[in-house]
Formats: C-alpha cells, structure tokens, sequence
C-alpha cells in the first residue's frame, strides 16, 4: 500500500483474521471510496508485540499514525469528522518480511476526492 491510496470498501477483519492486501480494492480517489491511506511506517527497525494483545497494537497505532493525520488532513485526529484504523502485520507475516504499519483514514459512507490538504 502507498500514501494516496484509495480503497473501495472498508477494510475490517473480524477477530483473528487478517486480510491480505491482494483482498483490498484500491481505486482512484475520484471515485467512491471508505478509506484513504495516509501513512505507511516501515517497523524494520522495532521490536513489535508478535501475540494477539490488541492494547499493544492500539498503542502503536495511536503513536505512528495521530500525527501524520493532521499532516495529511490539515485537521487534528479528534476534531476530525473522519476516524482512523492501522493494518499491522501478523506473527506470520512479519517473519516473512511484512514490516509495515499503513495508516487509513475511515470514512462512514462513501467519500469521492482526497482529504489530503
């Protein structure tokens, strides 16, 4: 995933599934859209939580992807009409190489245009 991307539908996974990125529908932002990714944070460098603890994951969402909200956006993250999530890798997948934190802003109903000031 890149900065810039648009994706059709929201991208939620119940608990204990993962979606693949092949599974995602990117498409020009033109278009209508649930979600936008806005940040993309190479972990290579950091010791992650690898089990399910989710409040470990909240943590890391909160800390990689708050601010590059408002520099994306030009809004602050809670005064924002638009809500974030955070992909992250899975035990299996960051031994394989998946590294990445992809930040995504969230929209309610479908969204044409970017929110990128």
């Amino acid at each position: 995933m890149e900065v810039g991307n648009c994706i059709a539908e929201e991208t939620v996974a119940t608990e204990g599934q993962l979606l693949a990125e092949d599974e995602v529908k990117v498409v020009d932002c033109g278009a209508p859209h649930r979600e936008e990714v806005y940040h993309v944070t190479d972990m290579t460098e950091t010791e992650i939580p690898l089990d399910s603890d989710s409040a470990g994951w909240e943590d890391i969402g909160i800390d990689y992807c708050t601010d590059p909200f408002e520099t994306y956006t030009g809004t602050d993250i809670l005064h924002s009409d638009y809500s974030y999530s955070f992909w992250h890798p899975s035990e299996g997948s960051w031994k394989q190489g998946d590294k990445e934190i992809v930040c995504l802003i969230s929209h309610e109903e479908d969204h044409s245009g970017s929110v990128k000031s």
